[in-house]
């Protein structure tokens, strides 16, 4: 989906993460937003269209399918480039994606999960 003509949400790296993600979700569920630099971008604001998203077989996380890094539009310095480049389980797609998740899901059970927030409000972090 081209992003060239509609109003893009811009998102501040300095607000409140839950305000934030209550002022997206009230866009709808595929929201165009504006990454630091003024990188045009897509946001899934529910699980559902996420998996939609991220699971179809037309679209893939390979960043040499994104067409503004390709034609040179985003530098190499821009200060987000290491997530979209770099080699790992969130820029793969089908069945090395699967693979490489499976190594770290267990990390990610509930229990686990549960016991890192106590742990992180115990120590005076945040979790929300």
């Amino acid at each position: 989906m081209d992003l060239t003509h509609r109003k893009l949400y811009s998102l501040d790296p300095n607000a409140d993460p839950g305000d934030e993600a209550r002022q997206l979700r009230a866009q709808g569920p595929l929201v165009p937003v504006e990454l630091p630099g003024g990188v045009a971008a897509w946001a899934a604001t529910d699980l559902a269209t996420a998996k939609a998203v991220l699971g179809h077989e037309d679209l893939t996380k390979d960043p040499e399918h994104w067409p503004a890094l390709k034609a040179g539009r985003i530098p190499d310095e821009w200060e987000l480039i290491a997530l979209v480049r770099g080699a790992a389980m969130l820029h793969e797609g089908g069945d090395d994606h699967r693979r490489l998740r499976q190594l770290v899901s267990s990390a990610f059970n509930r229990s686990r999960t549960f016991a890192d927030s106590v742990t992180a409000r115990h120590r005076g972090g945040s979790t929300a």
